[in-house]
């Protein structure tokens, strides 16, 4: 008995033994399986965490660089509205008018659509990239679920039958499955030649939402998920982005032109500086044709063509501006050439551009790019990566199908024993959505269907998208009806009800239509969002059947790594001794959140919602694609926009060349009399009267308009100037020398009569006159010729003011003539010719003529002998009707 005892007492002791060490192992066990959980766990938020960092870092390419461009681009528009409203060039003629104001324009236009394009860019891609981060690149936080499918009960080991807990050691091991360092799997008995392993996929791919493999030399960044997202929705702003930077390269190139024909008015007849004109026009031109190489690409033969158009079009027109000041007939010939010559060039130029910046869709993608253009460089970070290395890391990344190797030899191709559960698995799944799809189609959930349109449109789209799959399998007939789990007791579908910002959520029996506002205990619960799921799922492996070697339809996706029956387990609830459990068909792995960006990510089918359409491009809501703004992508949209301004402006420069031809072939272009200046009589007598140290004052950049004189203000002169009326001595003689005080009162009676009018002086003066009959009055009229304004003068000290009869007006065109008008009529009755110089105004007293010559730092007034048609003509005509004051 003592020997019975003993041998008891030692089994029990072993047997303790045994179970304490088995259930020591099973914790030790579980514990390292609960921290492996974890920290795959935290691993998988740091890896979206760095996601969503890739996607503001994208985002921001498109933003920062818009920015960047509405900046100055905002600066020269307002460049270009100062010159249209300062740079006035006085005696301009018509063609060298036109070619800076149509120059201007075009700066306008090209800015304007620049600043549009470029708000609509980045606006576009910050909406997208927050669409991104908000449904699809979220965190993958675990639920409480998953954490407790992570954890395990220590009367788990109990369940492990006897065999598990007196489990001896190092007796009952079994070999397990190694795996190396390359990934593969390796029995101990695989050491044999012929040896067949499988090569897992990645335990968790980019689709699936699980952690990359980091040392794999097959996968490439542009490979990931979010990153192909975000490049396919660039084709909603990334023609914009180019055509920013397109319009804006224009934009400038116009501006610099229209700097340069300013800048040769402005030398040209103003200041009369001929050399200045053509400097002013090989500088310009030559800094938009360094701006042009700079932006495009292309060889030395377009680069030359480039620059002689560009560099031909001012400098000929320079050299037409000098002409047109000479009265020689050989040089007016000449200059009736060029000015045609140089339209013609204008538009060349513009074609040219227009053909530089043409759009080439590439690839796919629907987006017309300008190529030629150094900035198209910038739009993707990836575009530097070779094409087929990016495919095939998208492959890397997508694929699911187990590698086989044989005898070191991978290959694709599943084995003959996958290849049919894979079959099955699909006929099993497509079999449980088409069930599903039928309940919620069922008449106990018409109502809900009738009164919801979201969810017939949802269901209705369902539909098709399972028939089509369905289609692809090629087994719709041949596939069994599944069975529900014996766990459930019925199937609920789960319904939202929305309403503006208000919605409900509520759940409907498939049997009987019973609606409930939650689901009973240990149900199923369908939902349209996991059926989109399942429809993914199916498509993904018809893909990997198709990769195999199945005759399947072609189809693109990505293999989710979830393996579940035809409905989500997942929503499925029930009580075990007052623990929540989920009934999920996943094993332990159900830990982890593999959908990418976690449950509260967008479901399956979510491409849809970032297509490439102009639906998505132009607002987030729905709208109707029998539309006719929805047939054009909206990649293309900027390149049509671009092509239609273009050619307005090239129709106005051919319309400009035309009319400016004609006009120089009718001999238009010729002075008002027809009369050559060198075949009229001289004036006589010239000599000065008031020089440039004369002036009292400094008028140095003073814009003189006019000179007026009359016999009842004496031998004062009154000189106008843009903002001013100076007063200066006609004669200088001892009396006049001595009339100091009666020049300032004129000075001083004309200035107070501007004060009391500050905008009429701010608008600029153009001409003054003097009417004098009891009292003299200067009549100043404005610089835009609408306006004038009554400032009476003092009477003189000496001698009477008599009444006069009006004179007749001298005029002083630009054409090197003086010319003498009646005071009633525009009839002319007589001509002479100056001598040299940039005459701007003439007036006569009874004695004497004239005349101011204007330079670029003062002004002279010289005096004429009076011609004796003035007298004769003074003393024929009546007086003119008084000017009164608008």
């Amino acid at each position: 008995m003592e020997a019975i005892g003993d041998v008891a007492s030692s089994l029990f002791e072993g047997g303790s033994e045994l179970y304490g060490y088995n259930r020591a192992g099973f914790i030790f066990d579980e514990s390292m399986r609960q921290e492996r959980e974890y920290q795959e766990q935290n691993m998988r938020v740091k890896q979206f965490l760095l996601y969503r960092e890739d996607v503001r870092d994208l985002v921001e390419l498109t933003t920062g660089k818009m920015d960047s461009y509405i900046l100055p681009v905002s600066f020269m528009l307002g460049a270009c509205i100062l010159i249209l409203v300062e740079g006035q060039v006085e005696d301009e003629p018509p063609w060298l008018l036109w070619l800076q104001v149509i120059s201007l324009a075009e700066a306008v236009l090209y800015f304007f659509m620049s600043i549009w394009l470029a708000m609509h860019a980045s606006v576009s891609a910050h909406s997208f990239g927050v669409r991104l981060l908000t449904q699809l690149v979220r965190l993958p936080v675990p639920r409480k679920q998953q954490i407790n499918a992570a954890r395990a009960m220590a009367e788990e080991f109990e369940g492990g039958g006897v065999k598990g807990m007196f489990k001896m050691p190092m007796v009952q091991n079994t070999p397990t499955t190694q795996i190396q360092e390359d990934g593969t799997f390796h029995a101990p008995s695989a050491s044999s030649r012929g040896r067949v392993t499988l090569v897992p996929p990645d335990p968790q791919p980019s689709l699936g939402g699980s952690l990359q493999s980091v040392d794999s030399s097959q996968e490439l960044v542009s490979g990931l998920r979010h990153i192909r997202l975000f490049r396919d929705l660039q084709s909603n702003w990334q023609a914009h982005d180019a055509y920013a930077r397109v319009c804006m390269s224009l934009g400038t190139y116009a501006l610099v032109h229209n700097i340069a024909y300013y800048l040769i008015g402005k030398c040209t007849y103003n200041l009369d500086c001929f050399a200045g004109a053509v400097g002013a026009a090989i500088i310009c031109s030559t800094l938009g044709w360094l701006l042009l190489s700079i932006d495009i690409y292309f060889g030395t033969v377009w680069s030359a063509l480039c620059g002689l158009f560009i560099v031909s079009g001012p400098l000929l027109a320079a050299i037409a501006a000098g002409l047109s000041k000479s009265t020689d007939p050989q040089f007016k010939l000449v200059y009736g050439i060029i000015v045609p010559i140089v339209f013609i060039l204008n538009v060349i130029h513009i074609c040219l551009c227009v053909y530089i910046s043409r759009a080439e869709q590439l690839d796919q993608t629907k987006v017309a790019l300008p190529t030629r253009f150094r900035n198209v460089l910038y739009l993707d970070v990836f575009g530097w990566l070779d094409e087929h290395r990016i495919r095939q890391a998208m492959t890397s990344s997508n694929s699911e199908t187990n590698e086989v190797t044989v005898d070191d030899q991978t290959t694709s191709v599943l084995p003959g024993a996958c290849l049919q559960s894979l079959r099955e698995e699909c006929a099993k799944l497509a079999e449980g959505i088409r069930t599903e799809i039928e309940m919620w189609e069922c008449d106990q959930n018409r109502p809900n269907i009738r009164s919801i349109p979201k969810i017939r449109h949802q269901l209705k789209h369902l539909r098709q998208q399972f028939n089509a799959e369905a289609n692809q399998l090629g087994v719709e007939k041949a596939i069994q009806r599944v069975d529900v789990p014996e766990a459930a007791v019925g199937v609920w579908m789960r319904v939202m009800w929305t309403a503006g910002a208000t919605h409900a959520e509520y759940f409907v029996d498939a049997d009987t239509g019973e609606a409930k506002m939650q689901a009973p205990p240990g149900v199923l619960v369908s939902c349209l969002d996991n059926i989109q799921e399942q429809i993914t799922e199916l498509h993904h492996r018809i893909e990997a059947l198709r990769k195999s070697g199945v005759q399947t339809k072609a189809s693109s996706g990505n293999i989710e790594t979830r393996f579940s029956d035809a409905f989500d387990n997942s929503n499925m609830v029930g009580k075990k001794n007052g623990v929540e459990h989920e009934f999920s068909a996943q094993s332990r792995r159900s830990a982890q959140e593999v959908r990418f960006g976690g449950w509260q990510a967008a479901g399956g089918g979510f491409e849809h919602a970032f297509d490439e359409t102009v639906v998505s491009a132009a607002t987030f809501h729905p709208r109707r694609a029998s539309r006719r703004e929805s047939s054009r992508a909206p990649g293309q949209v900027p390149w049509y926009t671009f092509i239609f301004l273009s050619a307005m402006l090239m129709l106005t420069w051919i319309s400009g060349t035309v009319f400016f031809v004609f006009r120089i072939s009718l001999g238009i272009v010729t002075v008002e009399s027809g009369t050559d200046p060198k075949d009229l009589d001289v004036i006589h007598g010239m000599r000065l009267a008031f020089g440039y140290d004369d002036w009292p004052t400094t008028v140095v950049g003073a814009q003189f308009q006019n000179l007026a004189c009359h016999a009842n203000v004496g031998s004062i002169g009154f000189v106008v100037e843009k903002y001013g009326v100076y007063t200066i001595p006609l004669k200088m003689d001892a009396e006049v020398i001595n009339q100091s005080r009666e020049l300032a009162d004129q000075k001083l009676a004309v200035d107070r009569c501007l004060a009391q009018e500050p905008a009429f002086q701010s608008g600029g003066i153009g001409g003054l006159n003097l009417e004098c009959e009891d009292q003299c009055v200067a009549v100043l009229i404005s610089l835009q010729g609408d306006r004038v304004l009554r400032c009476p003068l003092p009477r003189r000290e000496h001698g009477v003011a008599t009444r006069t009869l009006d004179s007749p007006m001298f005029e002083v065109p630009r054409d090197g003539r003086l010319l003498l008008r009646a005071p009633l009529s525009e009839s002319t009755l007589g001509a002479w010719a100056l001598p040299h110089g940039s005459w701007m105004g003439a007036c006569a007293t009874d004695q004497d003529l004239f005349l101011l010559a204007a330079h670029a730092s003062s002004a002279d007034v010289w005096r004429f002998d009076l011609p004796d048609v003035f007298s004769l003509h003074r003393h024929a005509l009546v007086p003119t009707q008084v000017l009164h004051q608008s």
